[in-house]
């Protein structure tokens, strides 16, 4: 997935960011607002299998989007939450308005009332 592609943001030498094809739509009791995620080029199945030159690159952008306002959050390898098992770090911008109250039916469906 590359430049045009519709869930390509941008690239750096060995990481893409890319909009989750599947966002959630709240996160820590928020509205998401965007939802991206950080995918290293090389498959990896977690941070600490990145090379140096990439894991500096991955916290040089980790904290862009840090300083932007996104909140970070990456699934442990074997979390069974995890549907890819190629390590992707969520950026997520909220919308700064707690859910005053959420039923969930089943996941991923719920019912959320707010003010």
């Amino acid at each position: 997935m590359g430049p045009g592609h519709e869930q390509f943001v941008r690239e750096t030498k060995y990481l893409k960011v890319v909009r989750n094809r599947v966002p959630y739509s709240l996160w820590d009791n928020q509205k998401v607002l965007e939802h991206l995620m950080v995918v290293p080029k090389k498959h990896t199945d977690k941070i600490g299998e990145l090379g140096d030159a990439a894991a500096i690159e991955f916290i040089e952008l980790i904290d862009e989007y840090e300083s932007a306002g996104y909140n970070i959050y990456a699934r442990a390898v074997d979390s069974s939450n995890r549907s890819v098992k190629h390590q992707h770090t969520h950026l997520m911008k909220l919308d700064g308005k707690e859910v005053n109250f959420l039923f969930m039916l089943r996941k991923p469906w719920y019912f959320r009332l707010s003010k």
